[in-house]
């Protein structure tokens, strides 16, 4: 795991997926994405997403960037990343929208 954190933390800003990070732990696909929601509670998947959304937060706090552009996509993405890891948060809180405006 400690390996693979590592390598998501230097590749946040590309294309990572399943089978890349099975590689670096070393393990097939399906014993990769078993262990890793066993030992961290979620799905690489939503893994990822956390780690960019956490990354997009601190490049907004240091460089005065818009969300937006410290993450690099739509407004309508943000949402649904920020929507997926926190179902409590609403959409009304990115300038009104409501989560019929999806």
């Amino acid at each position: 795991m400690r390996r693979m954190r590592k390598y998501v933390e230097v590749h946040l800003g590309e294309s990572i997926d399943l089978s890349m990070l099975a590689g670096v732990a070393g393990l097939s696909v399906h014993h990769f994405a078993g262990q890793f929601k066993q030992s961290a509670g979620a799905t690489p998947h939503l893994y990822l997403m956390k780690k960019g959304v956490e990354r997009a937060e601190e490049m907004f706090v240091q460089t005065g960037l818009s969300l937006v552009d410290a993450v690099g996509f739509s407004t309508k993405v943000i949402q649904r990343a920020i929507s997926a890891l926190c179902p409590v948060l609403r959409l009304e809180s990115f300038g009104g929208h409501n989560a019929s405006n999806k």
